[in-house]
């Protein structure tokens, strides 16, 4: 890699040494100082792009020479069309380079996950071409993830890079779309039914350097194209464990915590002195035995510890979610029945209203304005998740108040279609579920960017730099570890 790059930041200069600057061949003719027409200036616009694009260039005719001398009415200059005046393109997408294909898996921003923490091997990625280096296109291909690169089969039809020919290639002037078709195996990102998660965007017409062998705008170029789909890190508990135990959690998926050599010769003792504490979260349970960890984890295997018996190490598989309501229900580790408190009377249940109370702020708005709703009748405290329908999206979870009331602040996404809508609330807790409907009054149309349609509402972030490369492995155990 290191010599790729080398010679990416030399070959440019070289090629420039090597190429001798054009010359103009044509010997200018001189004709009579009375007779010569007017010189008509001619434009060539270059295809367009974008508003930023370079001018047109401009060429002179050389007047005839067989012009008459005296009879010949005088022949007017053809109009001349300013650079300014052409139209301006606006490409669908963002541009994001030339060079070889890397789509990047991200998690929504705000949701706490860094993309390099996502493991995307396995997952599928649909490229399609609509405009192909200038020209209409319906070519496409699917690629799916080796690590961090999207491989490309080789029966494949779309441009390929001449160094890696499993990478596709992003050449000037094209407008292309990419859709995750299947979810990564690590089960960090979700792929919901109905869902569509795309990236759409363009490469600029470009007219700089092209590489005279291979006829690429930048062959040591790499484009990184986010596309953003909802995480799939879910919380984890404790259920029927002994009331007031503290309970430790190793955070990062499939493995024990165990930082050094304990000095057990038969490699089965546990020591506290040989974990490693940063890595560890603690809880303490409720009266009914129960505890719920702070943060949200990849799915895996994970150990547990209780402070009864802290070199027995206790497992539990968080395993991958398929749903927004799965994902946001806690995976517990079951330890037996919930202990009661004999000596305290069991406080009653608390009254659940029906119908719930409801508010909404705005009874109808316009796409990419901002709403809130309350609707009331959950538990006081339990933990609430919102879902924004038709096209569904992800509103996430919020905390019931004391008077079990549930808010959802947010921005219906740009694009969504107008008509009445519908947010629907689940108590993760009680089961109880209610809903609250609005109207769009339109929907806005975007013009570029990254199309994410039917999960979550934040605004998606294009990303550049670098990915991990394969040799990067050795920062696993930091970029699993649990999410603030």
């Amino acid at each position: 890699m290191g010599l790729l790059t080398t010679a990416g930041a030399f070959a440019p200069a070289a090629l420039a040494e090597e190429t001798a600057a054009p010359t103009d061949t044509a010997a200018p003719t001189t004709a009579p100082e009375t007779t010569s027409p007017t010189p008509t200036t001619v434009l060539t616009p270059e295809p367009t792009a974008t508003a930023t694009d370079a001018p047109a260039t401009a060429t002179t005719e050389s007047p005839a020479t067989s012009a008459p001398t005296t009879t010949a009415p005088a022949v007017p200059a053809a109009p001349t069309t300013s650079a300014d005046a052409q139209p301006a393109v606006t490409l669908p997408g963002a541009d994001y380079g030339t060079g070889k294909l890397y789509p990047q898996l991200e998690a929504p921003e705000g949701s706490g996950i860094d993309s390099e923490e996502i493991d995307p091997t396995g997952a599928q990625v649909k490229l399609t071409y609509s405009t192909l280096s200038g020209a209409p296109s319906t070519a496409e291909g699917t690629c799916t993830f080796d690590y961090y690169a999207c491989v490309f089969p080789s029966s494949s039809t779309v441009p390929k890079s001449p160094f890696n020919p499993g990478l596709a290639n992003i050449p000037a002037n094209s407008v292309y779309t990419l859709t995750l078709v299947k979810g990564p195996d690590s089960g960090q990102v979700l792929l919901l039914p109905g869902a569509t998660v795309s990236t759409q965007a363009h490469s600029s017409a470009g007219t700089g350097s092209i590489d005279p062998i291979f006829g690429s705008d930048d062959l040591f170029g790499s484009v990184y194209v986010p596309l953003v789909a909802p995480h799939g890190y879910r919380q984890i508990g404790i259920s029927g464990g002994p009331a007031g135990e503290e309970f430790r959690l190793c955070t990062v998926a499939d493995w024990d915590c165990v930082s050094e050599d304990d000095g057990d010769t038969d490699g089965d003792l546990i020591t506290l002195a040989s974990v490693d504490e940063d890595s560890f979260a603690t809880v303490t349970t409720d009266g009914s035995g129960n505890a719920t960890f702070d943060g949200i984890y990849q799915p895996g295997t994970y150990t547990l510890f209780a402070s009864s018996a802290p070199t027995t190490p206790l497992t539990l598989e968080v395993g991958i979610a398929t749903s927004l309501a799965e994902r946001d229900t806690a995976v517990r580790l079951q330890l037996g029945a919930p202990v009661t408190q004999p000596t305290t009377p069991a406080a009653p249940a608390p009254t659940v209203t029906t119908p719930a109370t409801k508010s909404v702020a705005a009874a109808s708005l316009a796409a990419g304005k901002q709403q809130t709703i309350s609707i009331g009748g959950f538990l006081p405290g339990e933990m609430v998740s919102g879902v924004l329908h038709s096209t569904p999206v992800d509103l996430g979870t919020v905390q019931a108040d004391a008077n079990g009331v549930a808010t959802f602040t947010f921005t219906v996404p740009a694009g969504f279609e107008a008509g009445t809508h519908t947010v629907e609330m689940q108590g993760l807790t009680s089961g109880i579920t209610a809903e609250a409907t609005f109207t769009v009054t339109e929907a806005a149309t975007t013009s570029g960017g990254l199309a994410y349609t039917g999960t979550d509402v934040l605004p998606l972030i294009a990303v550049g730099g670098g990915l991990l490369a394969a040799g990067a492995a050795a920062v696993t155990v930091a970029a699993r570890r649990r999410s603030a």
